[in-house]
């Protein structure tokens, strides 16, 4: 038995495969596991492709750890553009869609080709259980379940969550995708048992969160009042949060038609007293400078939340370099003193953000 696991997973941008790794995050969490999740998009523009990592473990989990013990490859054109993030090793088991074919020449020209690879016709018992192709992950997480001893009930309990409200017939399809993925699974036991270890200490689901969750908890536990927010990717879970939560504690989340007046209106609320913020990302950031600026030179207190991407405008796809960091720090008007506080984790998020109110 294991008691750390490793998983990652690769399929084109329809395929579900990040929503597959949140099930799989859902499921382990509230089984009392340890849990991590990172996961990468590729530019929509050239068509998409998606992947994540999912870290599970009996331990505390401080990092996604290193070559994986497990992947599913639901295509290998997709696996191949993430490159370094899904790294693997002689004793990673490699699950692939048998109709993509055996692993090409160019995972050996890596120098590392799995000893254990499996084949299995997804898509084929996909349209088999269920009736339609669009229920390829939850067979992947019946595989997942069976192969290495993620529980199937906590797994049925998120399908339920996930697809219980979203018209007819649509879960019970899905629920056939995950019984015919375990089916499977002990019809076809791996050479080396893989098995993860039930967690231990007493029993109890762990709290499952993000850093958008934590900055919306520590915004409210320093007393904001006022969100003045736009939808962006990967800022909008903080906006969406508070508009569920804060006024529970009698504050007001305005979602404005750009990102200048989402700034603006913060701005407006911090003139009339009200501890307020917003939050974007890189574009939004280049919009908002103007109003910063104004924010500054009024000395009104104010927080913004800029979740970076990895690159100024739309991220990687375009170019990667550090121009959010350097946008956050610089982009003002004269000389203007700013502080810039960075998170480490999902949890220093929290304190972090209470940090920047009451420095604001």
């Amino acid at each position: 038995m294991l008691d750390d696991l490793i998983l990652g997973m690769a399929g084109a941008g329809g395929d579900g495969v990040v929503s597959a790794g949140e099930s799989l995050l859902s499921a382990a969490s509230s089984e009392g596991y340890h849990a991590l999740m990172t996961k990468s998009f590729g530019s929509q523009i050239r068509g998409g492709e998606s992947s994540c990592r999912v870290r599970l473990s009996t331990k505390k989990v401080l990092n996604p750890g290193g070559a994986l013990d497990v992947l599913v490859a639901l295509n290998w054109e997709d696996f191949f553009k993430f490159g370094a993030e899904l790294p693997l090793s002689v004793d990673t088991v490699l699950i692939y869609e048998e109709k993509a074919g055996p692993p090409p020449e160019t995972l050996k020209a890596r120098g590392v080709v799995p000893t254990e690879l499996v084949p299995v016709a997804i898509a084929e018992l996909t349209k088999k259980s269920a009736g339609t192709d669009k229920a390829k992950t939850s067979v992947v997480l019946g595989l997942l379940s069976g192969w290495f001893g993620i529980p199937s009930e906590a797994i049925g309990r998120g399908l339920k969550k996930k697809f219980g409200s979203k018209g007819e017939g649509l879960l019970e399809a899905n629920e056939k995708a995950l019984a015919s993925g375990i089916e499977y699974a002990r019809a076809h036991p791996l050479r080396t048992p893989h098995a993860i270890s039930k967690p231990k200490g007493p029993p109890g689901s762990k709290m499952l969160c993000d850093g958008n969750d934590m900055c919306a908890a520590g915004a409210l536990f320093a007393g904001v009042k006022f969100f003045g927010g736009y939808p962006i990717t990967p800022s909008t879970e903080v906006m969406q949060t508070l508009t569920r939560e804060i006024w529970k504690y009698g504050g007001t989340v305005l979602q404005c038609e750009d990102e200048i007046s989402s700034i603006g209106a913060t701005v407006g609320a911090s003139f009339a007293g009200k501890k307020s913020m917003t939050a974007t990302s890189g574009p939004g950031m280049d919009l908002k400078t103007e109003i910063l600026g104004l924010a500054t030179i009024a000395e009104l207190p104010l927080v913004i939340l800029n979740v970076q991407r990895g690159g100024p405008s739309t991220g990687l796809p375009t170019k990667p370099e550090q121009g959010d960091l350097f946008q956050a720090a610089f982009s003002g008007h004269g000389d203007v003193l700013r502080p810039v506080l960075a998170p480490t984790d999902v949890e220093d998020t929290f304190k972090v953000t209470v940090d920047a109110f009451n420095i604001a």
